[in-house]
């Protein structure tokens, strides 16, 4: 699972929701509170309490996100710190027991979702209300300015409340793919990859096949192709190049990241063609 970016003046806390398809990238003990869309109040009878926000002022914090609350143009947000497990490239929410906050959130605040794309608070809350059940634990990056207001919220997971019809259940993710074949017509490039296994062995690796059908994807048009001496090449000659390996090479996997939408974003070519 891939995880955010940005760096902005202040901090940032984690809090649980995503607006994306494909599956979660965090699995959590506890799945938490029901979160509330726009306009609601709490729905738990775990109400909101007063702290001192100083604590979360200029840092970022990981947190759950309880709810959200829109009215006369004031987003405020419903939170609680949590730990962030590191699990190799992905992670996992663990709950830290004990009342939620309410935090103001400020009107140029960004929403950063997990492709990069950005948000609005008021969307934000709105997709808070629409998490499955499963979804309502994960947490968020959550940066603060000086005064403890919300400037940027980092959406670190896909969603299980998302519509996946057609999207791979790797989507929002980092695979370790075999590439059987990749086609690019009228600006479109797609590849048929399939799951492979990475045996490290000692600074190298092999690839160990998955036995599966291949699945096509479909690659961004802006995606890169990272070279193992750390030159970057596009899509389409990443398409010529796949055509031209031996038939030892046509069985080495490579890297592939995927956005939230389930499109390629980034392919590292992990041995020497």
């Amino acid at each position: 699972m891939k995880k955010s970016w940005v760096a902005m003046a202040g901090a940032a806390v984690f809090v649980s929701g995503v607006i994306a398809a494909g599956p979660i990238l965090a699995r959590l003990n506890d799945p938490g509170p029901v979160g509330t869309g726009a306009g609601a109040a709490s729905s738990l009878g775990t109400r909101p309490v007063s702290v001192d926000r100083s604590t979360w002022a200029g840092a970022k914090q990981f947190m759950q996100v309880e709810s959200g609350h829109v009215s006369g143009g004031l987003v405020t947000l419903n939170v609680r710190p949590a730990k962030k497990v590191v699990l190799g490239e992905s992670f996992e929410t663990e709950p830290i027991p004990g009342p939620y906050t309410e935090v103001t959130v400020k009107t140029n605040a960004r929403i950063l979702l997990l492709d990069g794309e950005s948000g609005t608070a008021e969307s934000f809350v709105g997709d808070l209300g629409k998490r499955a059940a499963k979804d309502r634990g994960e947490a968020f990056d959550i940066t603060f300015d000086a005064s403890g207001k919300v400037t940027l919220v980092e959406w670190l997971y896909v969603p299980q409340s998302a519509p996946t019809t057609g999207k791979p259940a790797w989507a929002g993710t980092k695979q370790f793919l075999q590439v059987q074949s990749g086609k690019a017509s009228g600006g479109a490039v797609t590849l048929k990859v399939r799951p492979a296994k990475k045996v490290i062995l000692g600074e190298s690796f092999e690839t160990q096949p998955i036995p599966g059908p291949f699945t096509e994807v479909t690659v961004r048009a802006n995606a890169r192709i990272l070279l193992l001496d750390g030159e970057s090449g596009t899509a389409e000659s990443f398409v010529g190049a796949l055509g031209k390996r031996t038939a030892q090479q046509r069985g080495e996997a490579f890297d592939v990241t995927f956005d939230a939408a389930g499109k390629v974003t980034l392919v590292e070519w992990l041995y020497v063609s």
